[in-house]
């Protein structure tokens, strides 16, 4: 049934193309259920492109990093302390496939079995070893996807199985806050569907890309009181300014008072204005990157340090690797290079953290499950 549908969708897209003039183009379906929305026209309709890019000769992979036989679930997230260690957010045993929800977004899954291993682990930036001691999150959680970790130390997470966002406190295995009706989908105030990430603000004021059904984004205050929300699915063949199709990763330009967001179907990146300088700007769009070469882009991460925009795409029509862009407060933007390791490169990358220094970037994986490190060189930028 499942065969004959998906036969039936893409031929659908191919007669529709066919009407519309659009001679030259191939169809590329998502192979992972996680990475599935059909049923969407403009989610089965993929130009394979040939993208030179120029690469970003600054961010090297380092060998042997992780040690040797760690073993993760699913990676759903990659953050950094401002100690400098890594923390990585995995699905132990648990696995996204296309059993795992049903046709409303519910978990089918048992709710009496959360994932019985740490979810949480910590590796050491630069052994690689895992501190057992700071590793949790056994029993409670049950699809992880984003991870954050903010200016004072606070875990945000979420999970796309309890359909919830929440705060623990640094040293705190118990959420202070959490946003969402656990195992309850829904698109209104009080509901979140398979939220993706999280950007927090020195003020403590939040994002919440909110994610795979309702394709929006809500800015809450550091209390956790809704204070903005905007968004919408995308209509027609071209998605427009505000559209998402799975905004699946955010990164927050906190000078430049700019959200950006992976808006991961759509093959681009929408910038927005965070609203901290000014709240009645929450929401303009600024700008859009959407070169095309991205291909769906998974997560990004702004390094601070150097001023640039981190990315990682996935698989769909284009390399799988990592990306190196110029942003500035009015918009512009400029991909500058590109990045990935040199041997075996990229596979399906799921989220990606730059470190507080701005010294490295970690990219982690669902398949396989890896976690990798690169080293960001220091040098003077000929952009």
């Amino acid at each position: 049934m499942y065969i004959g549908m998906l036969q039936n969708n893409m031929a659908a897209a191919c007669f529709l193309l066919t009407l519309l003039g659009l001679a030259t183009f191939s169809l590329s379906v998502p192979v992972e259920y996680e990475d599935s929305n059909f049923g969407d026209l403009w989610n089965f309709v993929r130009p394979q492109q040939t993208i030179e890019f120029k690469t970003d000769p600054r961010v090297r992979v380092q060998n042997n990093w992780p040690k040797s036989g760690i073993h993760f679930g699913q990676i759903g997230g990659v953050a950094v302390d401002s100690s400098g260690n890594v923390h990585v957010f995995h699905r132990g045993d648990h696995v996204w496939d296309y059993s795992t929800f049903d046709a409303h977004d519910v978990y089918q899954g048992p709710h009496d079995r959360p994932i019985t291993t740490d979810s949480v682990v910590q590796l050491n930036s630069q052994t690689g070893d895992i501190d057992i001691n700071q590793t949790w999150g056994r029993n409670m959680f049950y699809m992880p996807h984003g991870l954050t970790i903010d200016h004072e130390d606070n875990f945000w997470l979420t999970d796309v199985a309890l359909h919830q966002v929440m705060k623990f406190p640094k040293g705190s295995h118990k959420p202070s806050l959490t946003i969402g009706v656990a195992f309850q989908p829904g698109s209104d105030d009080d509901h979140l569907c398979k939220p993706t990430d999280i950007a927090v603000a020195k003020n403590g004021d939040f994002f919440v890309a909110d994610g795979y059904c309702n394709s929006r984004i809500l800015k809450f205050s550091k209390q956790g009181k809704l204070l903005r929300q905007w968004g919408s699915r995308n209509k027609g063949l071209k998605p427009g300014p505000g559209q998402f199709n799975v905004p699946h990763g955010l990164a927050l330009l906190e000078d430049a008072d700019l959200l950006c967001v992976a808006d991961r179907e759509n093959n681009r990146i929408q910038c927005f204005r965070a609203g901290l300088k000014d709240s009645q700007t929450t929401g303009k769009h600024i700008t859009t990157i959407d070169h095309p070469g991205l291909g769906p882009v998974y997560g990004i991460s702004y390094n601070p340090t150097d001023d640039l925009l981190y990315a990682i795409n996935g698989p769909g029509g284009v390399p799988v690797q990592g990306f190196t862009i110029d942003i500035k407060e009015d918009g512009s933007s400029k991909i500058i290079g590109t990045w990935k390791p040199k041997v075996s490169g990229f596979n399906k990358p799921h989220d990606l953290a730059v470190s507080r220094d701005g010294r490295n970037v970690y990219v982690g994986e669902i398949g396989p499950n890896n976690i990798w490190k690169f080293n960001i060189q220091k040098q003077w930028r000929q952009y």
